[in-house]
């Protein structure tokens, strides 16, 4: 008597990409509105823990909703999504904060070091993406599945 393999209907990854992109926005603007009104000063790698906190919703919506980890197709597609959505997210804020619009002005010009960092942002934040949720999500969400 064969056994037949146990089929895994693809969930949605679009969703859990939303869900990582209203997290991820949501987190900045309360994190920035909250540095200006009281005044603390930015703390380092904010951004990076912002990108932790909004991974590990979607990781944990994720296996509540589907009780299983991401297949392997599943995890690069929300890889890709996440990473577009930062890499636009980092452009944009690095463009916005150097064409500040002022009194006839449209800022400085982009140059080669602007550029640098803004890749640089971004190919870190798309390395922080592929380690959590192609090592640490798995791990924490087995953990989850096992508690439940």
């Amino acid at each position: 008597m064969e056994v037949a393999p146990i089929v895994v209907p693809p969930a949605p990854m679009i969703r859990y990409a939303g869900i990582f992109l209203a997290a991820h926005f949501l987190g900045v603007l309360l994190v920035g509105m909250l540095i200006r009104v009281v005044g603390i000063s930015r703390p380092p790698l904010l951004g990076l823990w912002i990108i932790l906190g909004a991974a590990y919703l979607v990781k944990y919506l994720f296996a509540r909703r589907q009780r299983r980890i991401f297949t392997s197709g599943e995890k690069w597609k929300l890889v890709c999504y996440c990473g577009v959505y930062l890499v636009l997210f980092e452009l944009y804020a690095e463009s916005s904060a150097r064409w500040k619009v002022g009194a006839g002005s449209i800022g400085p010009p982009l140059d080669v070091t602007a550029l640098a960092i803004a890749a640089l942002g971004c190919l870190v934040d798309i390395l922080v993406l592929v380690l959590l949720f192609e090592f640490g999500a798995p791990r924490l969400m087995r953990d989850h599945l096992q508690r439940w």
